[in-house]
């Protein structure tokens, strides 16, 4: 609605100019503090939608199957040297021009993928085969996985095993492995250096990070494998001549090593010297002799300790076996403790004190047990020594036993080298002849030439997939989620139809306003009603703002204060009934004589908001029901005077229309100084135009953020058409918290730290 100010005459038509210097500066900075109040008002918003947007991403991200590439490096060396100096048959690689990307060619050849299909068993890999493949969770359950993952012990995934497929016919078998090789080469890619290096890179993609790093390896593996492969074939007159030779060879060594094998049977001479069975079995035993006479002077030089231990002669810290003792341990460390508690009960009681006596005698019952154990370590000992002189007569026979066997041997030794020389003599020829065999087999079948191919790097586990790109895409979702809760928040500015400064409402509406009330409900006591306020805590913002409006509806009229004030709005909830018994009661606080009447006969509030019963009110007095002297009561508290509403008559209307309403109204205002009209909404019912032209003063109150700015115009518009002095308009139920965020003149006034100081809350 356009502005309203031609209905009130007493406003000029025209503003005064404005000195236009330095506008644009203003105007930008007024601009950038628009929109830094449009985020401040609306982070909590904007903050949410950020990351629920930003949250949904990272579920749909993590719901994307992750692609893994896995790289391996061959090296392309032409015309290498090889193991042997026979001229290969087939020649090796020219270094031509083309010659990389020709074997980059060969490295994704269909041949070769088959081969690599075929021991890579991709048949039986669920990738490739759909008849293996596990059920697909569905949209919903891919996007909780993350989170079902943290809330539950899932045991991690088992290693795939080869499984068989179901039997197939040739056909089926044939589609299967052609559709699996598509896809191996699909997933197969070679790139060579651009910068003449002859290196070829072998990357393969896949879900599966181990697949790929296999199939990668497998790629390079068959090549290179494949290129041996087609070397060509040696010479077979030669690898014939040497078979048979290395035969006959190989049946006469055979026949020199049963000889020498079935003497040392016989003779029971495996090896000579040192090296023999009986020579080390006779180093051993003196060897455990030795060490059996070293753990029996250390029993007797630790049973002598405990001996002398147990005469008191030694101390237990001095003996390693007995510190070792768990139980002796347990059983000092209980002694330390008593000993700890007489030393403390001494300071403290007697020595024939009852505690100190029972203390006493624990003590030498801990005592007594670590004697009896170190008894025990010392038999112990003995027993263990006893075992050691009987091992020590063991040995000993044993020892003698085996020196008789060894003069024995030494007779035997002679015939063992001959036939050891006749079985080395036939093994190294045969191992020559065998060497030559080799080498001719290593030009003819390739088993051990280097290739022309060699992996520089071997494929390994990515660490990571390359895609989906999980960080760009939570970024981009940050942004966009960002992106609309700013949005968002600029449409709800755009679609806000309420006021939310006076500064707002009286350039909109073309009216002087007398200032504005806090909301009270969330800082009153229990038990408490918001106009109390003013008496309680006559230093706070909201008895403040109730003295301000009433300071600015005394100067409304400096030469003739009113005595008459009315209180109305556009529609019901906007705080009209909380506004006027504020005001009055700050009036009759000051000392004014005061009375507020409740002229909203339909839906009366004034009784209820002052806790008495609405027997007699105003309509029982227009009526002639009652006299005005049984109407008029008082509060206690305040001093303020009021009267009720009353009951409810068939035409409300018609009674605040009548002279004896008028007459009322002049009775009123000679004997009181301030006269309080509390009245229905404009919009509602007529009710209050009816009186608008009866008083001094009328008060419009519109209610903060909630009541629409067409509404309200429109009430005041009804005000002013029903011929009312306006003496002000009255932003009620300001939330100060946020009407502090505002960028407008008077946004903050009850709410920056430098005016609280000068509030008493």
């Amino acid at each position: 609605m356009s502005n309203i100010a031609r209905f009130n005459p007493q406003l000029p038509d025209a503003q005064p100019e404005i000195n236009n210097a330095g506008t644009g500066e203003r105007e930008g900075l007024l601009r950038l503090r628009q929109v830094y109040g449009v985020l401040r008002r609306h982070y909590i918003l904007i903050a949410v939608i950020t990351i629920i947007g930003t949250t949904l991403a990272y579920f749909w991200a993590a719901s994307l199957t992750p692609i893994y590439r896995a790289s391996t490096q061959v090296l392309i060396e032409p015309n290498r040297d090889t193991v042997t100096k026979i001229t290969p048959v087939a020649p090796g690689l020219t270094p031509e021009f083309t010659m990389m990307e020709t074997q980059a060619a060969i490295i994704r050849s269909r041949d070769l993928g088959i081969q690599a299909v075929r021991r890579l068993d991709l048949i039986n890999h669920p990738l490739y085969n759909p008849a293996l493949a596990r059920p697909q969770p569905s949209t919903w359950e891919r996007l909780l996985a993350p989170v079902t993952a943290l809330f539950t012990d899932a045991p991690p995934p088992e290693e795939r095993q080869s499984v068989s497929i179901a039997p197939q016919t040739p056909e089926e078998r044939a589609r299967l492995t052609e559709g699996i090789v598509n896809g191996y080469l699909g997933g197969l890619s070679v790139t060579t250096s651009q910068t003449g290096a002859r290196v070829a890179t072998v990357n393969f993609t896949s879900p599966d990070p181990r697949l790929a790093a296999d199939a990668a390896n497998m790629a390079a593996k068959v090549y290179i494998e494949s290129q041996i492969s087609n070397r060509g074939q040696s010479t077979q007159s030669a690898l014939r001549f040497l078979s048979e030779k290395v035969e006959e060879l190989r049946s006469k060594m055979i026949d020199a090593e049963r000889v020498l094998t079935q003497f040392r049977s016989e003779t029971g001479l495996l090896q000579m010297g040192d090296a023999s069975p009986v020579s080390q079995q006779l180093n051993s035993y003196r060897t455990q002799l030795n060490d059996v006479r070293a753990t029996m002077r250390n029993l007797e030089s630790n049973g002598a300790q405990v001996r002398d231990m147990l005469r008191g002669q030694g101390s237990i810290e001095a003996n390693s076996t007995v510190m070792t003792n768990p139980f002796i341990a347990q059983l000092r460390s209980q002694q330390a403790d008593i000993e700890r508690k007489i030393a403390e009960a001494r300071t403290q009681l007697r020595d024939s004190h009852p505690q100190l006596i029972a203390m006493r005698n624990e003590l030498r019952e801990v005592q007594g047990k670590i004697g009896s154990e170190i008894r025990k370590v010392s038999a112990n000992l003995g027993n263990e020594l006893a075992v050691m002189k009987q091992r020590e007569e063991i040995l000993n026979g044993e020892i003698k036993r085996l020196e008789g066997e060894l003069g024995k041997q030494l007779n035997s030794e002679v015939r063992l080298r001959e036939l050891q020389l006749a079985a080395q003599t036939s093994r190294q020829l045969y191992e020559t002849t065998l060497a030559r065999f080799n080498e001719v087999s290593i030009t003819d079948d390739n088993t051990f030439q280097k290739p022309e191919a060699r992996v520089l790097q071997p494929a390994a586990t990515p660490g990571g997939p390359i895609a989906p790109q999980r960080s760009a895409i939570m970024f981009m979702a940050l942004l966009i989620s960002l992106a609309v809760g700013v949005a968002l928040a600029v449409i709800i500015e755009l679609l806000d139809a309420g006021f939310r400064s006076v500064h707002q409402l009286e350039q909109m509406a073309g009216a002087p306003t007398l200032g504005m009330v806090p909301f009270q409900t969330n800082k009153i006591g229990r038990n408490k009603r918001p106009w109390d306020t003013v008496l309680d805590k006559p230093n706070s913002s909201f008895a403040e703002a109730i003295r301000t409006i009433r300071t600015g509806l005394l100067l409304s009229s400096v030469d003739h204060p009113p005595r008459t004030v009315l209180v109305t709005s556009s529609v019901p909830g906007e705080g009209k009934t909380t506004t006027a018994l504020a005001l009055a009661s700050a009036a009759a606080a000051s000392g004014q004589r005061t009375i507020i009447v409740d002229c909203d006969m339909r839906q009366p509030a004034l009784h209820t908001n002052l806790g008495t019963k609405n027997e007699l009110g105003l309509s029982d007095y227009l009526t002639g029901n009652a006299a005005l002297e049984d109407l008029i009561h008082i509060d206690d508290r305040s001093g303020l005077h009021y009267i009720c509403a009353g009951r409810l008559p068939p035409s409300p209307t018609d009674l605040l229309s009548s002279n004896r309403m008028k007459q009322l109204l002049q009775q009123l205002s000679a004997a009181f100084q301030m006269v309080m009209l509390d009245t229905p909404p404009i919009l509602a019912v007529s009710d209050a135009l009816l009186l608008v032209r009866t008083v001094d003063k009328t008060i419009f109150v519109v209610r903060w953020e909630r009541t629409r700015r067409d509404i309200a115009l429109n009430g005041l518009k009804s005000v002013y058409d029903a011929g009312a002095r306006v003496g002000g308009l009255v932003l009620s139920q300001v939330n100060l918290r946020k009407h502090a965020r505002y960028d407008y003149t008077d946004s903050g006034v009850y709410y920056y730290r430098g005016y609280k100081r000068y509030y008493v809350e």
